[in-house]
């Protein structure tokens, strides 16, 4: 699991205002998702399957919308920003 933030931070006592991603890798799949912000701006989720495509070339987020589902359950797991 983890996040990335802007550079320079928006409110420094509300961190989910200053993410940008966050991401997580499971069972060899690696699911990076934006956050609301970044979503608003046209960022959509990647996924990549990394023992087929190790430098992240290939998203395959639009053809395997059930396994984003699910990692993205994950990541809401460990940190759900918007709740």
């Amino acid at each position: 699991y983890g996040e990335c933030f802007t550079h320079t931070a928006l409110d420094m006592d509300d961190p989910a205002r200053n993410l940008r991603w966050r991401w997580v890798v499971a069972d060899g799949w690696k699911l990076i998702d934006p956050s609301q912000l970044e979503s608003r701006n046209g960022a959509r989720p990647e996924l990549y399957h990394l023992a087929d495509d190790p430098t992240e070339k290939t998203n395959l987020a639009e053809s395997e919308a059930e396994r984003v589902k699910s990692l993205r359950a994950k990541l809401d797991e460990w940190w759900r920003p918007d709740a």
